[in-house]
C-alpha cells in the first residue's frame, strides 16, 4: 500500500468518512479512505460474486451463490438475509423498502413455478411478487422517487402499478412493438420515455409520455438507424438524451456499428439530432449534477469532448485526445476524461466553468473511473477477469498525484459508498502547482516518433493548423456560438473535404456574379468618348447580315409549302407576316 494520509473526514473531522468496498476471490472487503486508509473490521468478509449499494448508500447488498446479504454501511450489522441462490442482479428500491432480484430463466426455473425476477421486503425477507422476464431488460421494475407507483414493461405495453399491487396494473402505455422504457427521476406523476426499433425498413421512434394522460404523446422522435438505445435522463426529469446504436456499420467504418445521439425535452420545446462537428462514433455522454448541462466524447481517434447546455448549444471544447470515458464530479464543477479499454489510460481533470486542466495521470490497464462523494478523490482499478495481471487500484487526487494505491493477485470489483454531495462542503480549486503532493503520479510514456520517408527526414515538420487548433480546448460566448444546421437523423455530418469544396462553389458563385455587376456598369457608364464607345457596343454589321438573310430563306421555304398546299402553324404564319419588315432590314445593312 501506499500514499497514506489523515483528512479531516471521519470521526475526529465534521465530515463523513469515505467508504469503498473491494471485492477480490478471496471475498468483499469494506475500506475507509478517510480520515486514513484503513479496513473496516466490523465488517466481516464473506465470499460474494457481486457487491451492490442502495441510491442513498447506507445499505449494501452482496450476492453470494446460495443467498444474498444485506448489510448497513454504516454500522456493518447484517440487515437481512435472503436464501435465494444463482441471483445475478440486484436493485434497491428508492426508499430502500424493496429488493428486486433477476435470475436467468431457464427449464429448472420453470419447473418451480416461480418468475425468474422476484420482489423482497427487505424489513421481513419476504418474497411479495415475482414474475416472469425472459428478455434482460434491467431494471425489470422502475420506481418514482417516492415509491407511489412503479412501473414495468409486459409485451407491448408499459404498465403501472400502485404501491405493492403488481397483480393489478391501474394503467399502460401501448405501443406495439416496445423493446424498452425508462422512468424519469422524480416523484409522482411520473414521466416515461419508451422506444420502438426499426423493423423491416421502417424507421423506429422514441416517445414520451406523462401519467396518468398515458394515451397523449409528449413529445416524439422518429429515428432510422437504432436497433437499441440507451436512454441519459437529467436529475431534473426535464430532458433526455437518447443514444442509439446498431450492430452493423453500413458505411464499412466500424466494426462496431454506427451510434448517435437524439435529445428530448419533456415539453415539447426541443428534440433534435445533437449537432457533432466531427464524423465518428459516439463514445459516452453524461449530464452534469444538476442537469443543466451534457457533455459528449465522439469521433475517430482522437476523439472530440464537447459541452453543450440543455438547449443543445455548444458552450465549450476540450480538444481531440485518445478518450471514451467521462465522468462528472458530484459537485458538478469538475469533469474527468479518461481513455481506458484499448488506450494508454491517459486521464485528464478539468475546471469546467473556466475550461482549464487542472490535473493529470495516467492509469495504466484501467478498466473503470468513479469520483468520491466530496468531490477531491478519483478512484481507477485495472480489474479481472479482462485484465489477468498486474490487478489494483488506485486513489488520485483531483491534480493527478496519487493518495493511495493497492495490488492484489485477483480484484473483481472496486466502487465507492454513495453519500449525499450536499454533505461536504464546496473547496476552491487548485492549479496543479498549489495543490499538494504526497506521492507523485508515474509518468505518460514518451510518444513514438512520427514516421517520415527518407526523403523528407532532415526537413522542418510540416505542420497542420486546422490540426493543432482542433487539439486545443475552447470556451464560447454567447455571441460565439457555431452555427447549427439540423440533419436528419441517422445522417453523417459533412466531411471536411464536402465543406472545403461547398466553400469554393460559393466564392466561385460571388466572384461570378460581382464580374457581371461589373460588366453591366461599364456598358451602362458614360466616359465622354460618345460614338466610338457605341462603336465598341454595336454588335458586327456582318453578323448581323447573315442572320436578316438566313430567316429571309427560311421565309422563302416556308411559302413554297404554303403553294404546294400545305397548313401551316401560327408560328409559321407570324414568321411570314414578319417578311418585309425583313426585308427592309435587309436593304438597310446592304446600304451601310
Amino acid at each position: 500500500m501506499e500514499g497514506q494520509e489523515k483528512t479531516d473526514n471521519g470521526p475526529d473531522g465534521s465530515l463523513p468518512p469515505l467508504k469503498f468496498v473491494v471485492r477480490t476471490n478471496n471475498g468483499v472487503e469494506l475500506w475507509r479512505a478517510t480520515p486514513e486508509i484503513a479496513k473496516e473490521d466490523k465488517f466481516v468478509s464473506v465470499a460474494g460474486q457481486a457487491a451492490h449499494f442502495s441510491n442513498d448508500g447506507k445499505l449494501v447488498a452482496i450476492i453470494s451463490p446460495d443467498n444474498v446479504a444485506i448489510f448497513h454501511a454504516d454500522t456493518c450489522q447484517a440487515v437481512a438475509t435472503i436464501p435465494e441462490p444463482n441471483v445475478i442482479s440486484v436493485a434497491f428500491s428508492p426508499q430502500n423498502v424493496f429488493l428486486l432480484m433477476w435470475k436467468r430463466w431457464s427449464k429448472e426455473q420453470q419447473a418451480t413455478g416461480v418468475g425468474n425476477v422476484s420482489i423482497w421486503d427487505i424489513k421481513n425477507s419476504e418474497r411479495v411478487h415475482d414474475f416472469v422476464q425472459k428478455k434482460a431488460q434491467w431494471p425489470a421494475i422502475q420506481w418514482t422517487e417516492d415509491e407511489l407507483l412503479s412501473a414495468k414493461m409486459v409485451s407491448s405495453e408499459v404498465q403501472f402499478f400502485v404501491g405493492q399491487k403488481w397483480d393489478h396494473s391501474v394503467k399502460a402505455i401501448k405501443v406495439p412493438g416496445v423493446e424498452d422504457f425508462a422512468v424519469a427521476p422524480g416523484v409522482s406523476p411520473p414521466t416515461v420515455a419508451v422506444f420502438v426499433p426499426e423493423k423491416k425498413g421502417g424507421p423506429g421512434f422514441v416517445r414520451i409520455y406523462k401519467y396518468p394522460k398515458v394515451g397523449e404523446v409528449v413529445s416524439s422522435r422518429t429515428l432510422w438507424k437504432a436497433q437499441n438505445v440507451e436512454f441519459l435522463w437529467n436529475s431534473k426529469g426535464s430532458a433526455v438524451l437518447v443514444m442509439t446504436h446498431t450492430s452493423v456499420d453500413r458505411t464499412g467504418k466500424s466494426y462496431y456499428g454506427e451510434t448517435g445521439l437524439q435529445f428530448l425535452s419533456t415539453d415539447s420545446s426541443l428534440d433534435c439530432n445533437v449537432s457533432l462537428d466531427v464524423e465518428g462514433p459516439v463514445h459516452d455522454a453524461k449530464w452534469s449534477p444538476d442537469g443543466t448541462q451534457f457533455v459528449v466524447i465522439y469521433g475517430y481517434m482522437p476523439a472530440q469532448t464537447t459541452l453543450f447546455n440543455e438547449k443543445c448549444q455548444k458552450l465549450a471544447d476540450f480538444g481531440r485526445a485518445p478518450r471514451n470515458n467521462a465522468r462528472w464530479s458530484p459537485c458538478g464543477r469538475l469533469l474527468a476524461l479518461a481513455g481506458f479499454g484499448n488506450l494508454n489510460g491517459q486521464m485528464d481533470v478539468w475546471d469546467v466553468k473556466r475550461v482549464r486542466k487542472v490535473g493529470s495521470a495516467v492509469a495504466d490497464c484501467g478498466c473503470s473511473i468513479e469520483w468520491s462523494p466530496d468531490s477531491q478523490l478519483l478512484l481507477t482499478a485495472a480489474l479481472s477477469p479482462k485484465i489477468r495481471v498486474d490487478n489494483c487500484y488506485t486513489i488520485w487526487r483531483y491534480d493527478g498525484s496519487i493518495y493511495h494505491q493497492c495490488a492484489y493477485p485477483v480484484l473483481y470489483e472496486v466502487t465507492w459508498q454513495p453519500i449525499a454531495p450536499a454533505l461536504f462542503p464546496l473547496r476552491r480549486i487548485k492549479a496543479p502547482s498549489q495543490s499538494k503532493t504526497s506521492t507523485p503520479s508515474p509518468a505518460a510514456p514518451a510518444k513514438p516518433a512520427i514516421y517520415q520517408p527518407p526523403s523528407m527526414r532532415g526537413q522542418a515538420p510540416v505542420h497542420n493548423k486546422e490540426e493543432e487548433e482542433a487539439q486545443k480546448p475552447r470556451k464560447y460566448r454567447a455571441n460565439q456560438l457555431p452555427a447549427e444546421r439540423e440533419l436528419p437523423v441517422g445522417a453523417a455530418p459533412e466531411s471536411k473535404t464536402a465543406l472545403r469544396n461547398k466553400q469554393r462553389r460559393q466564392r466561385r458563385k460571388q466572384k461570378g456574379q460581382e464580374q457581371g455587376e461589373d460588366t453591366e456598369r461599364d456598358t451602362t457608364e458614360s466616359d465622354g468618348s460618345g460614338g466610338a464607345h457605341e462603336e465598341q457596343t454595336q454588335p458586327d454589321a456582318g453578323k448581323q447580315l447573315r442572320a436578316v438573310q438566313k430567316k429571309l430563306r427560311q421565309i422563302s421555304l416556308l411559302k413554297e409549302k404554303q403553294a404546294a398546299g400545305q397548313q401551316l402553324d401560327k408560328a409559321q404564319l407570324s414568321k411570314l407576316a414578319s417578311a418585309p419588315d425583313l426585308e427592309r432590314e435587309l436593304a438597310k445593312l446592304s446600304q451601310g
